[in-house]
C-alpha cells in the first residue's frame, strides 16, 4: 500500500470510529440497547493508546463494520440521519476544544493510563463503563460545546444506559483525536466525502468476506 493509499485507509478507520459511537449513542438514546459487538469493540479502541498501527486499534472483523456502513451511507447515501451526522460534527468540534486543553489532556491521558492497568480487555463489564463514563463526565462534558443527547426519556433515565452514552462519546472522541493527528480535516470531510464512503465500503467488504 502506497503512502496516499495508507493515509486515505487510516483517516478512513478512525472516522469509522467517530460514527460508529455516533450511531452507538443514537441507538442506547432511542432503545436502551445497542449491539454488544461494535460497542465493546468502541470501547476497547479508547484504552489501546500505545497501538503500533491504526490498523490494531480498528480490526478488520472485530466490530467495526457497523462505523464503515455507517460512514459511507451517511456521507455518500440516499438517506441521511441528522442525528448521527450531529453527533459526529460535535465529536469533531468537541476534540478541537479539548486539544487545546493541555489540563484536560492530561487528566484524560492519567485515567486512561490507570485504566490500562485494569485488566484484560477480552470483555467489557459495567464497571469499566462506569469507569470510562466518570473520566468523560469529569474532563469533557464541561466542555464546549455540550453534547446533548435526545432520545427517549426512559431510557435515558437508566444509569446502565447513561454510562454506556458518555463512554461511547469518549471512545468516539478518541477516534476523533486520532482522525485529526492523521491529518483529517472537516474541508476534506465536505469535498472529499465520496472518497471517504468509498474506502469504508471497500473496508467494510473485506471485513464481510474475513468472517466467513
Amino acid at each position: 500500500m502506497n503512502s496516499v493509499d495508507r493515509k486515505w485507509h487510516d483517516q478512513t478507520l478512525a472516522l469509522a470510529g467517530v460514527f460508529q459511537a455516533a450511531t452507538l449513542v443514537e441507538e442506547l438514546a432511542n432503545h436502551g440497547i445497542a449491539p454488544s459487538q461494535p460497542r465493546d469493540a468502541s470501547l476497547k479502541s479508547i484504552l489501546l493508546v500505545d497501538a503500533d498501527s491504526v490498523d490494531e486499534i480498528y480490526q478488520v472483523g472485530s466490530g467495526f463494520e457497523l462505523g464503515l456502513t455507517t460512514l459511507a451511507a451517511q456521507l455518500d447515501g440516499p438517506e441521511r440521519n441528522a442525528t448521527i451526522i450531529r453527533y459526529v460534527i460535535l465529536l469533531l468540534q468537541l476534540e478541537r476544544t479539548m486539544s487545546r486543553s493541555k489540563s484536560v489532556l492530561m487528566r484524560l491521558g492519567d485515567g486512561l493510563q490507570q485504566l490500562t492497568e485494569y485488566g484484560p480487555l477480552d470483555s467489557i463489564d459495567q464497571d469499566l463503563i462506569g469507569r470510562l463514563s466518570d473520566l468523560y463526565a469529569a474532563n469533557v462534558s464541561p466542555l464546549s460545546p455540550r453534547i446533548m443527547v435526545h432520545g427517549d426519556v426512559r431510557h435515558l433515565q437508566q444509569r446502565t444506559v447513561t454510562n454506556q452514552i458518555r463512554a461511547l462519546l469518549l471512545a468516539g472522541l478518541r477516534s476523533a483525536v486520532l482522525w485529526q493527528q492523521l491529518k483529517g480535516s472537516r474541508w476534506a470531510l465536505v469535498m472529499k466525502r465520496r472518497r471517504y464512503a468509498n474506502e469504508a465500503r471497500s473496508l467494510a467488504t473485506r471485513a464481510t468476506q474475513s468472517l466467513h
